[in-house]
């Protein structure tokens, strides 16, 4: 009598098998039993006393799925479905107190025997999916992962994704995946289960179903541990593996995809265990195998054991074993083969994908959705390389060439290219619709997105309550050190440079207004000094316990030559434009000042009838100057905090990369923009588009009134002339005296003057008049120009340097 056959004697095994699969079920465990060492049990038939079951809290019994049956020599027997891992028999002799030995049963009848000695359990109780916990010794992984501080869990899920039983079997599904040597693995919800299927070399195989409702816990847990670069990090025998997630829906639920780097571990283990042992070794890698040569082995046999025949020679066939087989696996094998057979080794994950396709798969259908997912393409999120990337290069005369060129004023190409591989990388926020707030972005929200409520609410809090401590400990290193918020001000300037450099549209040039570029800056530039950061909880409590050190060294940048063009010039241009922003004050785009401020200087503009505009930032004030023909003034002086606001909104409303248009008294107003980098920051020189048509009208109004038609826009007036008429009086009535001709007056005038109108003329000033029809535009300038407006500023030369290398302005008049 064998050892399976004495064990059912022994526990009174004769049950009659209900049906004949249940007969294979046991058949099948006998041999699994037989093959691993270990003794077999039918426990349909074990009945253990209520002392034996006493030393087993149920509990217990039901979490780890295992049945104490009696003492056997001062050890506790008890049946499990599966062998323990060294770590589990340790737990279990820990837990129970005695030493434990372990007998092999089937599952479903271990369930039923373990429901039927201790009666139904809690929900709380039970433990759907402890198959899954079992981990190999071979295949023990540990996970590297940091735990998330100050997390909130979010609604109570169906199965906890921090509970032991997800751990097992996350454990179990990526242990099993590194011993095989696979590439990718895929966990897929499928009529009421979970399919797992495991891409190894070019080859798929599949392994027990874990528990439907497993598989969302499972991705759950999966997505929390990914870190910043976008995997998890596993070491499985002493080597670290990275593996990345992905997660999405299927027309049948939920699917959970798994990529592992490459890595030849499996197959070298193989390898070396064979030659150990002293047995041939098959790595599989171009295997052709004959029908007949399959046909010695039925597939019923190969799926049971993991092997594979490969070659036949004589009576003799050659068999690919994961492990050296047992005399008692020997002899069952030839008896039931009907032939003797040669033993080499080969890597598991080879044979099991190999049989899967030889021999066909059990469930077509299912392999055909695993094939599909593993071939899905999973998005990268890792943070590419300086190599692979190039900075925005502006076109000729756009606007962002000016930015780009006012940043190079302190920094080194260096410095840019450390600003370029910061925005490239994943953001910690986004600007929000409240005034001066932002939004926390959720990592791989659109995976996240496809999860139940209770695990999208428990990843969410798990992530957002971090993210936003982080947030609070970078807000008070900017609010206290001015010199790390003036450089988190360059880097918004220039993430504004490069998003218009790409063509997006209505960018805020204003830096306050990119606040959430702030911290995205000090987020990534805090994990790019410190690499060994991979985690939300490790960068917080860096930024908790080393906030100063960290200020420092951001505050060194504008110190390190390598990082600016000069230490002093960096430091007073940081300064400017620290002065050129709206800091304490807080604005956003809904602030009418700045738009206000704007229509002011444009209305100024359009009443003086100038041709330019320049807004310019000074030390301490904004100079706005108009260009009036030859002359060039300003009139008013605004806070020069107000510039980058205003140039802000005027950036916001270009139809083009460098058209604006706008209305003034209800008259549309068209001009150019370009922007010019000066020592003391940007300025905005504006030009404004003249109708042509004006002009053409006004020879048609002097045609038609037989007047003479003159042009304004170079003319000089004598100052005897211009003393004729009071400034007033020019400026009311749009006159301008141009001079004497014999005894008449020259007047200037836009529209031809009536028969009446001609005679007041001729009363104020007692003389005859002439009269010449002018362009009003030109003629409200020319007036403007020779009678220049009070409480007005001399340009500075920066302004006049503008205007004359810009504009054509040759010896403005004074």
């Amino acid at each position: 009598m064998n050892a399976p056959d004495q064990e059912r004697a022994r526990f009174g095994a004769s049950a009659n098998f209900s049906n004949a699969e249940d007969a294979r079920l046991v058949e099948l465990a006998e041999r699994k039993a037989a093959r691993l060492g270990f003794r077999f049990v039918d426990v349909r038939a074990v009945h253990p006393s209520p002392q034996i079951l006493r030393l087993v809290p149920a509990d217990f019994a039901r979490s780890f799925q295992i049945l104490p049956i009696e003492f056997d020599q001062d050890r506790l027997v008890v049946a499990m479905s599966d062998p323990p891992s060294p770590e589990m028999s340790d737990r279990l002799r820990f837990a129970l107190d005695h030493p434990v030995r372990v007998v092999l049963a089937v599952k479903e009848h271990l369930m039923e025997a373990i429901e039927r000695a201790y009666g139904k359990g809690t929900a709380q109780e039970s433990s759907p999916g402890a198959e899954a916990a079992e981990v190999p010794p071979s295949a023990s992984v540990e996970f590297v992962e940091v735990r998330e501080e100050e997390e909130a869990p979010g609604e109570a899920a169906a199965v906890d994704p921090e509970s032991p039983e997800i751990t097992r079997a996350i454990q179990s599904v990526v242990g099993e995946a590194i011993r095989l040597g696979a590439t990718r693995a895929a966990l897929v919800h499928y009529h009421g289960t979970t399919k797992v299927g495991y891409k190894v070399h070019d080859g798929i195989c599949t392994r027990a179903d874990i528990p439907f409702e497993l598989l969302a816990p499972m991705a759950a847990r999966m997505l929390a541990m990914v870190n910043f670069y976008g995997y998890v990090k596993v070491v499985a025998r002493g080597t670290e593996r990275k593996i990345r997630v992905g997660c999405r829906t299927t027309p049948y639920g939920l699917s959970l995809i798994l990529d592992f780097d490459k890595d030849d571990s499996a197959v070298q283990a193989a390898r070396e265990k064979a030659v150990l042992l002293g047995y041939g070794f098959d790595d599989l890698e171009r295997v052709q195998i004959p029908a007949e040569v399959l046909a010695t082995v039925p597939a019923d046999i190969a799926r049971a054991y993991h092997i594979l025949p490969l070659s036949l020679k004589g009576d003799i066939v050659t068999l690919a074993f994961v492990e050296p087989p047992t005399p008692q696996l020997s002899d069952e094998l030839r008896f039931t083969l009907g032939r003797p057979f040669e033993i080499v080794l080969a890597p598991e994950g080879r044979i099991r994908t190999l049989v899967e396709r030889l021999y066909g798969p059990a469930e077509p259908e299912v392999v055909a959705l695993l094939l599909a997912e593993l071939a899905r393409p999973l998005p990268v999120v890792e943070t590419p390389r300086p190599a692979e990337w190039t900075r925005p290069v502006p076109s000729s005369g756009h606007l962002a060439e000016a930015v780009f060129h006012y940043l190079r004023q302190f920094a080194t190409e260096k410095l840019l290219d450390l600003f370029e591989d910061i925005r490239r990388r994943p953001k910690l926020c986004i600007r929000s619709a409240e005034k001066w707030q932002v939004d926390v972005v959720i990592p791989r929200a659109e995976m996240i997105s496809v999860l139940p409520a209770s695990l999208r609410s428990y990843l969410e809090n798990r992530l957002w309550l971090v993210r936003e401590n982080i947030i609070a400990r970078l807000f008070n290193i900017l609010a206290q050190k001015e010199q790390v918020r003036s450089i988190a001000l360059a880097y918004a300037l220039y993430v504004a440079a490069c998003r218009m450099s790409q063509g997006e549209r209505e960018v805020p040039l204003d830096p306050v207004l990119l606040v959430d570029e702030w911290f995205n800056f000090l987020f990534c530039y805090a994990l790019k000094l410190n690499p060994s950061l991979e985690s939300n909880s490790g960068l917080l409590n860096y930024l908790t316990n080393h906030s100063e050190e960290f200020a420092e060294r951001v505050a060194q940048i504008a110190e390190d030559p390598s990082l600016v063009q000069d230490v002093g010039t960096a430091k007073r241009w940081l300064e400017n434009l620290s002065r050129q922003v709206v800091i304490r004050d807080l604005i956003d785009e809904k602030c009418g000042i700045p738009e206000a401020m704007l229509h002011l200087f444009v209305a100024e503009a359009h009443h003086y009838s100038a041709s330019h505009m320049l807004i310019l930032p000074r030390d301490e004030y904004l100079e706005i100057v108009y260009r009036v023909q030859n002359r060039l003034f300003a009139t008013t002086r605004f806070p020069v905090c107000w510039f980058f606001p205003v140039l802000s909104r005027l950036m916001c409303c270009l139809i083009d990369h460098a058209e604006w248009q706008t209305s003034v008294a209800g008259q549309p107003v068209r001009a150019a923009v370009r922007l010019v980098a000066t020592p003391g920051g940007l300025a905005a020189l504006v030009e404004f588009r003249q109708d042509p048509r004006v002009l053409d009208t006004a020879q048609a109004l002097a045609v038609s009134a037989n007047c003479r038609f003159m042009r304004l826009h170079d003319i000089e007036v004598p100052p005897e002339a211009l003393q004729l008429m009071d400034v007033a009086v020019a400026r009311h009535l749009g006159l301008l005296p141009l001079g004497m001709e014999g005894d008449a007056v020259v007047i200037a005038m836009s529209q031809p003057p009536t028969a009446r109108r001609l005679q007041e003329l001729q009363i104020l000033f007692n003389r005859p008049i002439e009269v010449v029809i002018a362009p009003e535009p030109e003629l409200l300038a020319a007036i403007y120009r020779h009678y220049p407006p009070p409480h007005r500023f001399e340009a500075s030369p920066m302004a006049t340097y503008i205007f004359q290398q810009y504009t054509g302005l040759l010896k403005p008049g004074v």
